[in-house]
């Protein structure tokens, strides 16, 4: 009785945490301006990578996954299938495209942008960076501006190459078509970029 009691308390510790977690993306999306961390400590954790943490309240039967080619060797992939039962599927029809390294290379550019009728049909990017900071143009060379953002936002973010910022521009320039981003980092921090944001990229 004692151990059954316990796994339940466990459980729902965990799906607690999941919904904040998922909660926390939800609003990231809504103010790209802001960075926020992620609602849980890592000595808490039994497998503590943010990037994971993130993706497991996204994922469920019913969403598509696919990674970049330069993870495809990661177990990644198979742990997102094993506790999420999420199934993997090619570049142009997964709801959600994994770049665990910081970088498409372009790969982006093929995913699913939705229609005019359903435009929350386009695709969610979730990017594994170095570390997110605050703003500083002058070191980032980008701006972001539009709706949840005050004035303008000018992000650090490490590990990210500048091309993939452009790719995003190029992929949102036809609103409401497009995709959401997500950029996840090593400290548990985490910054929205939904389609509706407009993007400067100082080259």
């Amino acid at each position: 009785m004692v151990q059954k009691l316990y796994r339940g308390h466990t459980m729902k510790k965990k799906c607690d945490r999941s919904q904040a977690v998922f909660r926390t993306a939800i609003k990231a999306l809504s103010m790209p301006g802001k960075i926020l961390k992620l609602p849980f400590a890592p000595e808490a954790e039994e497998f503590f990578d943010p990037l994971v943490m993130v993706l497991r309240p996204l994922l469920n039967q019913k969403a598509t996954f696919c990674l970049t080619r330069d993870a495809q060797e990661l177990k990644l992939g198979k742990y997102l299938r094993m506790v999420t039962g999420s199934r993997p599927s090619d570049l142009c029809h997964a709801d959600f495209f994994v770049a665990p390294l910081g970088k498409s290379s372009g790969e982006i550019l093929a995913l699913k942008r939705g229609s005019l009728d359903y435009p929350e049909q386009g695709a969610t990017v979730v990017y594994g960076v170095e570390e997110l900071e605050g703003d500083s143009y002058a070191e980032s060379g980008c701006r972001f501006s539009g709706p949840g953002v005050d004035g303008f936002a000018e992000p650090m973010i490490r590990g990210l190459p500048s091309k993939e910022l452009l790719y995003i521009k190029e992929i949102n320039q036809e609103f409401p078509l497009g995709i959401d981003v997500l950029f996840v980092d090593r400290n548990g921090f985490l910054r929205g970029l939904p389609r509706s944001t407009r993007i400067e990229v100082r080259h």
